[in-house]
């Protein structure tokens, strides 16, 4: 039988109750066009996970940093000269997609291995991925899916710019997509 505090170092040192990963059928898509692949999730929990449903999030963004330098002449004899870096950054979202690709029945996925296959549109209006860097300043559009998985909560769900990811989320890490031009008809 295993004690609360053995379950919560088993979490803490690298055994974890659950893992997630995205894989998608291709890495570049064009605009407009559909987007398919798997959801792998592996529970070793032997209670499961409590879940209402297993999400896959895409999301477009455009990133940008600035880098810019000021000069300060000293106001004595040797006339120091200091130079100054500074930096501003931004990252706005292009879109953000969250949908279920799995409901559970019970609130619960047992302990075992799974995988979900999931289809999503890439927006018709989403510009092509690029990145640009001059010297320390650079821009990027770009695109990745993440999965996770949603135990309930009051997420605002009409708003497609809102942050799904809650501290203590089994979440997949990124997976970048690159998004071309526009699908040909």
């Amino acid at each position: 039988l295993e004690s609360s505090e053995t379950k919560k170092n088993n979490r803490t040192m690298g055994n974890k109750a659950c893992t997630i990963a995205v894989q998608t059928d291709a890495s570049s898509y064009a605009a407009g066009s559909e987007v398919t692949g798997k959801v792998y999730v592996s529970i070793t929990d032997p209670n499961g996970v409590p879940v209402r449903s297993l999400n896959i999030c895409f999301c477009g963004e455009e990133k940008v940093v600035i880098h810019y330098t000021d000069h300060r002449h000293g106001g004595n004899q040797q006339q120091q000269h200091h130079q100054n870096d500074h930096y501003e950054r931004k990252i706005s979202p292009i879109f953000n997609l969250d949908a279920p690709i799995h409901t559970t029945v019970n609130g619960r996925i047992p302990v075992g291995q799974y995988e979900f296959p999931f289809q999503v549109v890439v927006p018709h209006f989403s510009p092509s991925s690029m990145r640009f860097k001059d010297g320390k300043s650079n821009c990027q559009i770009r695109y990745y899916m993440q999965a996770y998985l949603n135990s309930g909560g009051n997420r605002n769900l009409n708003n497609i710019f809102s942050n799904p990811f809650k501290p203590n989320t089994f979440a997949s890490s990124k997976t970048y997509l690159e998004i071309t031009g526009t699908q040909q008809l």
